[in-house]
């Protein structure tokens, strides 16, 4: 009879333990015919596999004699299949393959399941490096489900006890621990973004000797002396241990968590409750901290427990936000490769990355071939609201115009078409064309535009016409320079080349770039921060609308 935990096989999460579904166990007492499955088995329901009822198992334990459990032969990657098997096309062939009359009686069993022919990797580590990145994308995906923030919040805001207000020297306790040897540790710098190595902030050490430098621990608080009050505390959150300038102030956090007391000091009024205890310095930059003052100031405080929660929540919210950070650095880089590499770049016909399908050169035009200007005027037809602001592509109504027969000098821009704005700026040298991809409106007569006279997709032209890598030395010849812009030489710039791919070709790469900007715009950290600051308000300050109680 096989022994181990109950497990089950679900649709939506693979294999999980039968404890942790919250289902009512009506399993046989007898298990003498249950299967045993072992940590990397596959087990799959074969009256399911058509809906996708299948998985890797992390577990050791049993199943119902319903399931059928697989067992990698060598060289397969176990973990890879199960992934594989999670195809919507994979799902399809189990569905047409399965036996039954009805859905309801479906069942794919092993012998038929044994001959549909599936690809795989040669290599196993390249299996394994498949597997390794799904997984990531999986706990990625589970980062951003919110249930378990909704949880969190749930627990805090259910949370009733009054807060206290305690002195701030109650809260934190002063640390002088000094080193007594030349780099007895890791030196330290506190900056106003967080703790970093020395070496990450400087080339080299700014000072003679780092004797009788503070020794500081994980969770201790740092503060600058000399700019508090502009945000430089940081609790030590990365650092087991290390030295720090003796500059600074460090502090032993007492019955306090340490991720609520470092959402606390990130608040902008964090920064007051600190100016508060400065008096004048050199600058306006540099206060000096009247310690006396501030250790006697008082902080509203929760529970420990409360602290508890609320810190969670925000080292959450902190990680989700630098999840969101670092995958949109990525996706920056990822774009910028793209626009070299999708484009032919010094004189070449063909660009180094090509679509399946696609093999000849790109061919040379003129843009005279490609476009032609536009002189249109509004009529009358346009008014405030189909105005477009060049500089973001989007329409605004909020202009400053002494009359609405103003307008009627306004060029119509119709979606599709191009203008040229000529500030310049480090990402633009000469100005820069942008496209009309958000629909037809009017801009104002500074704007020289042009309307396409081929066939073109919108998408491609997008991102061709605003390439800096291509259209860089087009515009250093096209333009000439003013005082604040540069102008555009419409004559000149009409007999520059530009090499275009088939209609097909510029599907294709402008839906690929197109893709990769709403990815970027998806990781846009903005409104995590604005949420984060949101919630920060709501809770930190929550003894606004609900008055402490004051402990000596």
């Amino acid at each position: 009879m096989p022994n181990g935990e109950l497990i089950s096989v679900t649709i939506n999460d693979g294999i999980k333990k039968f404890s942790e579904l919250g289902r009512h166990d009506n399993s046989n007492d007898d298990k003498s015919k249950y299967k045993k499955v072992c940590v990397g088995d596959i087990a799959y329901n074969s009256m399911r596999m058509w809906q996708g009822a299948s998985g890797y198992s992390p577990y050791e334990g049993i199943v119902s004699p319903a399931y059928t459990v697989l067992a990698a032969n060598h060289g397969v990657n176990s973990r890879c299949i199960a992934h594989q098997f999670k195809l919507s096309k994979m799902i399809h062939t189990f569905k047409i393959n399965s036996q039954g009359i009805t859905s309801d009686n479906w069942n794919l069993k092993f012998p038929t399941l044994s001959d549909i022919s599936i690809y795989i990797s040669r290599s196993i580590d390249e299996q394994g490096k498949i597997a390794s990145l799904l997984e990531s994308l999986d706990h990625l995906i589970t980062l951003h489900q919110s249930k378990s923030f909704g949880h969190i919040l749930e627990v805090i805001v259910s949370c009733t006890l009054s807060w206290e207000q305690r002195k701030f020297g109650e809260l934190f306790l002063e640390k002088r621990d000094k080193t007594e040897i030349e780099d007895e540790d890791i030196l330290l710098s506190c900056a106003i973004t967080g703790i970093y190595l020395n070496s990450e902030l400087f080339s080299h050490f700014r000072g003679t000797s780092n004797i009788g430098y503070l020794k500081i621990k994980k969770n201790d608080l740092i503060l600058s002396a000399q700019n508090l009050h502009l945000g430089n505390a940081n609790v030590n959150l990365l650092f087991e241990h290390g030295i720090i300038s003796p500059a600074y102030k460090v502090y032993e956090l007492n019955k306090c968590d340490q991720y609520f007391v470092q959402s606390w000091v990130k608040k902008d009024s964090t920064k007051d409750f600190f100016l508060n205890a400065t008096t004048e310095g050199a600058s306006q930059c540099r206060k000096n901290i009247d310690w006396c003052i501030l250790n006697n100031q008082l902080i509203a405080i929760p529970s420990l427990y409360e602290q508890i929660r609320i810190g969670k929540l925000f080292h959450c919210l902190n990680h989700l936000i630098t999840l969101h950070q670092r995958k949109l650095e990525k996706l920056k880089i990822i774009k910028k490769s793209m626009l070299e590499n999708l484009f032919p770049q010094n004189g070449e016909k063909t660009p180094k990355i090509r679509f399946s399908g696609f093999n000849e050169d790109w061919e040379q035009r003129k843009f005279g071939e490609l476009y032609e200007l536009v002189n249109e005027k509004n009529d009358g037809s346009y008014s405030k609201d189909s105005n477009i602001t060049v500089s973001t592509m989007q329409f605004k109504s909020n202009i400053q115009i002494s009359k609405n027969e103003y307008l009627n000098t306004y060029n119509i821009f119709k979606k599709g078409y191009i203008a040229f704005e000529g500030h310049k700026s480090k990402e633009f040298r000469f100005g820069r064309f942008v496209e009309n991809d958000i629909g037809d409106g009017i801009v104002s007569h500074i704007f020289i535009v042009f309307r396409p006279i081929m066939e073109f997709d919108i998408n491609f032209w997008k991102y061709a016409i605003n390439n800096e890598l291509i259209m860089q030395s087009i515009l250093s010849r096209a333009t000439k320079a003013s005082t604040m812009m540069n102008d555009l030489v419409v004559k000149d710039f009409l007999k520059e080349i530009f090499f275009v791919p088939s209609v097909g070709e510029q599907a294709c790469i402008g839906k690929t770039l197109k893709y990769l900007d709403h990815l970027i715009t998806l990781h846009q950290l903005e409104p995590f921060q604005l949420i984060f600051k949101a919630i920060a308000y709501r809770i930190i300050d929550y003894t606004k609308s609900k008055p402490p109680s004051h402990r000596k």
